[in-house]
């Protein structure tokens, strides 16, 4: 399981890109917080008396952040050696500014650890 480093918020980020693991976690880009963030499941008993005596719920950490080369976290995608973060300029178009000429586009790689 990843080390668990800050809470980005009790609510779901802005998302761009979504992604699970193996383990039940989902990754997702948080594009307000140039991050990624993780939502690890976690098992919480139920007051009720019900067929189910646990729900699954998520606690919402920040994995990654960088303002630089995660203006905006685009996609995610697991390869053989960890998570494979595109990313864009995406929010400058629609300030009219020339997004073009806002490059480098970064491809970058987290190395998850199970």
């Amino acid at each position: 399981m990843p080390q668990r480093v800050n809470l980005v918020l009790n609510n779901k980020p802005i998302t761009d890109g979504i992604t699970t693991d193996m383990n039940g976690n989902i990754y997702m880009t948080a594009i307000e917080h140039h991050s990624i963030a993780i939502a690890i499941p976690i098992k919480i008993k139920t007051e009720k008396l019900s067929f189910v005596s646990e729900k699954e719920s998520f606690q919402l950490y920040k994995l990654i952040q960088n303002n630089e080369l995660l203006r905006w976290p685009d996609g995610l995608c697991f390869g053989n050696d960890g998570l494979y973060i595109t990313n864009s300029a995406l929010h400058l178009k629609f300030t009219g500014q020339d997004y073009k000429h806002h490059t480098p586009y970064h491809l970058s790689l987290i190395h998850i650890s199970e």
